[in-house]
């Protein structure tokens, strides 16, 4: 995601990634810290090399997967609180999964 400061004074900002279920605050799977001067962009990625699915859930056997169901993905800089933030300050995207991935162990 690219991030602007679109203000006069040079600014720092911790952006946070949340994943979870539709309605859900989500959890909390990546933070980046960016400091911008004025009228400055940054492009930042979050990937998670640990092999860990913000999307996933475990169930009774231990098996983790992407379960159906709707599940938003939340990037912004006051907890994913949507609410309380101007709609300019995070972005977000809906993911509609039809089916079950192929669980794994934990």
């Amino acid at each position: 995601m690219t991030v602007t400061n679109t203000g006069v004074v040079a600014g720092k900002k911790t952006i946070m990634a949340f994943a979870g279920e539709s309605g859900s605050r989500g959890s909390l799977w990546g933070l980046q810290k960016v400091e911008l001067a004025p009228g400055a962009s940054a492009t930042l990625r979050f990937a998670d090399a640990t092999g860990w699915c913000p999307l996933c859930t475990v169930d009774e056997r231990g098996m983790r997967a992407v379960r159906a169901g709707t599940h938003v993905v939340r990037f912004g800089g006051h907890g994913g609180d949507v609410a309380d933030q101007d709609e300019r300050a995070f972005a977000s995207a809906t993911v509609h999964v039809k089916g079950v991935t192929v669980p794994r162990p934990l």
